[in-house]
């Protein structure tokens, strides 16, 4: 199905989730055509109103080349080539929903018109969403001022001969990396968030813990809206779990401080979908082009820093830090599920011929280390560059690779939980509440119950990813998940 835009306001999570992740083109509607054409004709009377005007890009060179006033001939040869080489990033490359995700950013600073951007223009970027072959993107060594650099790998084949005055830094100026990267880390978050409810509710019946301490009325009385939230998914997970024949003393802390860690994990996502919502529709061309109104009867364009998201890296740094908190909680767990004294249960969980689960309890230990390395706030950067005008470089990109980074690790761990509290509802001769039976059957399908001894490390690696695989497709109950 087509996704029809028509103006700014269309460009919401829920049509990233189409257009990026689902793969579904897009097609501009008549009135946002038309907007687009007026638009441009008004820019280009107002650049023949007077020749002498400074309109970035456009009047003048790049970067440091702003201090360059251009003529009209000087005008279209600008426009006509790309203003620096094409350089793809370094490392980890985007995967293609995250470059589908840049592409769309890039048609918002257009359907209103305030880029004033040739309609034929903007319609071959459109065109790149069609199913065609998408180009490679870096997400590593991405340390402009602005986007310059990952948005020309995007449009490189679009500067030339048919673009006229502005076209060119309509294609490569703006925030659509910016906004594409925390959208689709906020669309990750939320499914992976519900993911890790569905894992933490199963170690809470895999230990059997006393369900005081998810009550619901604890809501009223801590008074944080995302903590309710977290409590209100966790019973919604554990109705009709056994009242009777639960343990007679409390969890440990780690079980017991759940929803409140929870909570905070719900508030940083929220924030990120906040963060994403207000991007996702932000204009933040460079020049941005506004219309004619009183006392300004050709327009104006606007030379700003709208290129710079501000708020994107932080949000990203909060969701690396939430993956890194609950991976305390899930590596305490599942060594606590290896031990006697707190499950009841054997030692070692032995299982049949010798098998055990025991290497679980220790192996984790690394995924803490390796979670904390990338949950670490990413600050601007310092200048080392000597530039008279390019003097503040833009982290995002640095803050969402440590964002995939730290949640991939935390997959890992969740695997790990998940693979230690199926054991442990097997040897105690338990199932959990029964909204966590088809998920419990799909970590079984992955990780099968052991009984003798196997490769338990190449078993984790494929439930890790099984989950991985759950936070994009949100086949939450592993149901397309084998042994």
């Amino acid at each position: 199905m087509t996704v029809i835009l028509d103006s700014r306001d269309d460009f919401t999570l829920d049509t990233l989730r189409r257009v990026a992740w689902q793969g579904e083109p897009v097609a501009f509607s008549a009135r946002c055509r038309q907007m687009m054409e007026q638009s441009r004709a008004s820019f280009m009377t107002m650049l023949e109103s007077d020749p002498d005007q400074f309109v970035y890009g456009v009047t003048s060179g790049y970067g440091m080349g702003a201090l360059e006033r251009l003529d009209a001939e000087g005008r279209q040869r600008v426009a006509k080539r790309p203003p620096y080489s094409k350089g793809t990033g370094l490392g980890m490359r985007a995967p293609d929903r995250v470059v589908r995700a840049m592409i769309l950013c890039r048609l918002t600073n257009y359907v209103d018109g305030w880029a004033a951007i040739s309609p034929e223009v903007a319609q071959r970027v459109a065109d790149k969403l069609d199913g065609r072959p998408l180009p490679e993107v870096g997400l590593e060594g991405q340390v402009g001022a602005g986007e310059v650099g990952p948005c020309l790998a995007i449009i490189w084949d679009l500067v030339g001969p048919d673009c006229g005055e502005k076209d060119g830094g309509c294609l490569i100026n703006g925030s659509p990396c910016a906004s594409a990267l925390i959208g689709d880390a906020a669309l990750r978050a939320r499914t992976r968030l519900d993911l890790v409810c569905r894992v933490l509710a199963l170690s809470i019946e895999a230990v059997n813990a006393p369900l005081e301490a998810y009550d619901p009325a604890l809501a009223a009385l801590w008074d944080d809206e995302h903590e309710a939230a977290a409590l209100a998914a966790l019973n919604g997970l554990l109705a009709g779990a056994r009242p009777t024949g639960r343990r007679a003393f409390q969890a440990p802390v780690s079980w017991r401080v759940i929803p409140r860690v929870l909570g905070q994990t719900f508030r940083a996502v929220a924030e990120a979908e906040r963060v994403a919502t207000v991007a996702l529709r932000a204009i933040t061309d460079n020049p941005v082009y506004l219309q004619p109104e009183p006392g300004a009867p050709f327009g104006r364009a606007l030379s700003t820093g709208g290129y710079h998201n501000g708020a994107a890296y932080p949000a990203l740094n909060w969701l690396a830090m939430a993956w890194g908190d609950l991976t305390g909680i899930v590596l305490r767990e599942i060594t606590k599920l290896h031990r006697n004294e707190v499950t009841e249960l054997p030692d070692r969980l032995p299982l049949g011929e010798g098998g055990s689960t025991s290497g679980l309890a220790h192996g984790p230990s690394s995924l803490g280390v390796r979670v904390r390395e990338f949950a670490t706030p990413t600050f601007l950067p310092q200048d080392e560059s000597g530039s008279t005008q390019d003097d503040v470089a833009a982290p995002t990109f640095d803050a969402y690779v440590k964002e995939v980074r730290a949640s991939e690790m935390f997959d890992h761990s969740l695997a790990l939980l998940a693979a230690t509290a199926s054991q442990a509802l097997a040897v105690a001769g338990r199932d959990p509440a029964p909204p966590l039976r088809p998920f419990l059957a799909g970590i079984r399908r992955t990780y099968p119950l052991v009984d003798g001894l196997r490769d338990l490390g190449a078993d984790g690696d494929r439930l890790a990813a099984a989950l991985s695989r759950a936070v994009v497709s949100g086949d939450l109950d592993l149901t397309e998940a084998s042994s």
